[in-house]
């Protein structure tokens, strides 16, 4: 996970960093950058034999790298064995203790580890074959809303049972179903823009 050691002056030199989002709402704590193929150097794959990854979302504070998410390349033929070799190299460091989850989707397998200092997640889309890795700086993830770190970290910590000890805050992004005020506003809202243009 070496990456995650890199400055973001390092990474993001001359790349476009682009603020995460969900819907309408705007995350001005932190971004991202897009690494593709030979933009990934070699000491920043995580294993050094099966499986290297060609894609990688690499995330940031304001200050520092945190975490990234990517995915391993040319993995449609022997995507199985690649998984469970990530799966063995992962649950053989001895910094790194495996999570229970609970997983019901039976084309989706999920794995996380925790460190004292990172979470690392693997998810497996058996259909399409698809491989990703995922890793985040723990302390960071109390910055988070649930809505944008579910949608950039792929679900990572979503599956944990109730008395997990990961806490985001909820992302309100619309109004529930009992907050009547809301609803009468926007009518009201529309009612006028309509009356303008109808005298």
């Amino acid at each position: 996970m070496n990456i995650v050691q890199e400055s973001y002056v390092n990474l993001a030199n001359g790349k476009q960093a682009n603020q995460l989002r969900y819907r309408d709402y705007v995350d001005d704590l932190h971004s991202r950058i897009v690494l593709q193929g030979n933009q990934i150097q070699e000491k920043w794959q995580p294993f050094k034999n099966n499986g290297k990854l060609d894609y990688m979302d690499v995330y940031f504070n304001k200050e520092k790298t945190i975490g990234f998410k990517g995915y391993f390349a040319g993995s449609k033929n022997n995507s199985d064995e690649i998984y469970k070799d990530i799966l063995k190299k992962i649950s053989s460091d001895k910094e790194y203790q495996q999570i229970d989850l609970n997983n019901e989707d039976s084309n989706i397998v999920r794995n996380e580890w925790e460190s004292k200092e990172m979470i690392v997640g693997v998810k497996y889309e058996k259909v399409n074959k698809s491989i990703a890795l995922i890793a985040i700086n723990k302390n960071e993830v109390p910055y988070f809303f649930d809505k944008i770190f579910y949608s950039e970290f792929l679900d990572l910590t979503k599956f944990r049972n109730k008395n997990s000890d990961i806490h985001l805050k909820v992302l309100q992004v619309q109004p529930s179903g009992n907050n009547k005020g809301f609803y009468k506003d926007k009518f009201n809202e529309l009612k006028g823009e309509y009356n303008k243009k109808t005298k």
